[in-house]
């Protein structure tokens, strides 16, 4: 990773050995826990990122198609919130929106929140 860093010839001027090394550390120790966490909970799915994006694309699309009927769950249960709601006020902690997501048809949506 460290020669791949330094021989991509961005011209940062903070593309050094040093800085590099640095750089992974506070990765390693900022993602472990995460990937961790949804490990222990059996929600980690890993891929082989190596190949053409259309190659890497095709790992990940089972992965995402599992999902599907689950994401459409869950907006039908909060668009089925709003509606209860009338409109009026907001029955959630965060703003959530629902934007256009098509995996797999015009008619899916995935969530937007801050």
């Amino acid at each position: 990773m460290v020669k791949r860093v330094l021989n991509r010839n961005e011209g940062r001027v903070d593309d050094n050995l040093e800085t590099i090394k640095k750089r992974l550390t506070v990765f390693q120790a900022l993602s472990l826990p995460v990937i961790n966490y949804y490990s222990e909970k059996g929600k980690l799915y890993t891929i082989k990122a190596i190949g053409t994006e259309d190659e890497i694309f095709e790992q990940v699309r089972p992965i995402f198609a599992a999902f599907e009927n689950k994401i459409v769950l869950l907006v039908n249960f909060i668009e089925c919130i709003i509606t209860c709601n009338n409109g009026k006020g907001h029955p959630f902690k965060y703003p959530v929106e629902l934007v256009h997501f098509c995996p797999g048809g015009s008619d899916r949506y995935e969530l937007e929140g801050e």
